[in-house]
């Protein structure tokens, strides 16, 4: 696979950014984060923009780097191309939103944003990828980002790259609209400038919530909540069950399989403080508080899925069946993985080509239509008190 390459810098202030990020890292696994620590990680933040190092990459530096990349077991090269592929045909048409941005860390989303933008005909798709102290890059996101068409990466992260993007620098072109999930700086930066550029959301932890019945097997419901809570002690894992044999074989599924997890510590924590295995009257009991919960995702394990599909009104992603993991979800199955979160599949919908196109409305009225909708502009407007707007639409009635 071929990646698009960064110019290489070397940056004496490198040694500062690195002894800064280990001081915010301290500061965040000691909860130190007074309000003066907050100012100076803000005021720092800030401050560092331009020590990064950032870089353009055009796109005929599309195949200057050749990088070997590790399939998953049981994949083929084959399969992974067509997959990519496929991204890389959404991607080829450029209009509609002028400039998007994406930010990528090192999570499940990868490069998700970009099909639908694609498909949208965005004319200019911009990525980010988090800066490290060693100016590292992972192979994997930039080739995708190849795959995907994406026409300029920079090496910048955090509340900062929200920052720049939205309101432009030396360096760093402003653009229309800011996509993608990030950590809680992430979330606030872009509620900030939002007005400025437009988002597609304000995303908080990851969620997911399982309905199951006694069909569902223990160890695959057990593995799915981990799947969630490993993301970071903040995320939530919901199982809601009638049978309360299988919320008891879930419970022992997690007590023995915990111990094997590299990321029990953090699964550990999650559960206890976000966690629940809930025993409800019948199905549509679980139904209705999924409908309050609005998850994230929505795993309906039961052997007949239709019925409660009809009954599910809020819901970022649906899984449907004893086979679909949601995990899958994560990687390669279903439309798009930037999902609302925080309950606010209440009003929001998973991000997809409609968040990368906007409507204009085009008005050509003839000289008897205004005749007809003159008068009734007329009144309208003297009964609020326009006078201006009656008399426009007046002065066109009058022959």
């Amino acid at each position: 696979a071929y990646i698009l390459k960064a110019p290489k810098k070397e940056h004496k202030e490198g040694r500062w950014i690195e002894i800064y990020m280990r001081w915010v890292k301290a500061a965040l696994k000691h909860r130190i984060i007074t309000t003066i620590a907050a100012t100076v990680f803000l005021i720092g933040s800030f401050m560092l923009v331009p020590l990064l190092p950032t870089g353009f990459i055009p796109p005929d530096d599309l195949s200057q780097t050749q990088v070997q990349i590790s399939l998953p077991p049981g994949a083929t090269f084959e399969q992974t191309f067509a997959a990519a592929e496929t991204a890389r045909e959404l991607v080829q048409k450029n209009e509609h939103v002028k400039l998007i941005y994406t930010a990528v860390g090192g999570g499940s989303t990868g490069a998700d944003p970009f099909a639908p933008s694609g498909a949208a005909e965005v004319r200019k798709a911009t990525l980010t990828i988090n800066m490290t102290p060693r100016d590292e890059r992972n192979a994997l996101v930039l080739a995708a980002a190849a795959f995907a068409g994406v026409d300029r990466v920079f090496a910048i992260g955090g509340a900062q790259a929200v920052a720049a993007l939205a309101y432009g620098t030396d360096t760093i072109p402003q653009v229309d609209k800011i996509v993608g999930p990030g950590n809680a700086y992430v979330a606030a930066a872009k509620r900030r400038v939002f007005g400025t550029v437009g988002i597609d959301m304000i995303a908080g932890p990851s969620e997911v919530l399982v309905i199951a019945d006694a069909s569902a097997n223990p160890d695959w419901v057990a593995m799915d909540l981990f799947a969630q809570a490993e993301h970071d002690e903040m995320a939530q894992s919901i199982l809601l069950s009638p049978d309360a044999g299988l919320i008891e074989r879930v419970f022992a599924s997690i007590a023995r399989l915990l111990p094997e997890q590299p990321r029990k510590q953090v699964i550990a924590a999650s559960l206890k403080n976000r966690g629940a295995l809930i025993q409800v009257r019948n199905m549509a009991e679980a139904c209705q508080i999924a409908n309050q919960i609005a998850p994230e995702h929505l795993e309906l394990a039961v052997t007949d899925a239709v019925p409660l599909l009809e009954q599910i009104r809020h819901a970022g992603a649906i899984f449907i069946g004893h086979f679909s993991s949601e995990s899958l979800g994560d990687y390669c199955a279903g439309p798009n993985h930037v999902l609302p979160t925080s309950g606010s599949a209440r009003f929001s919908s998973p991000l997809g080509v409609y968040d990368f196109q906007k409507r204009s409305s085009i008005i050509e009225i003839s000289a008897s239509g205004a005749q007809n909708l003159g008068s009734i502009a007329s009144v309208l407007a003297r009964g609020e008190g326009l006078t201006a707007h009656a008399r426009a639409a007046e002065l066109r009635c009058e022959k």
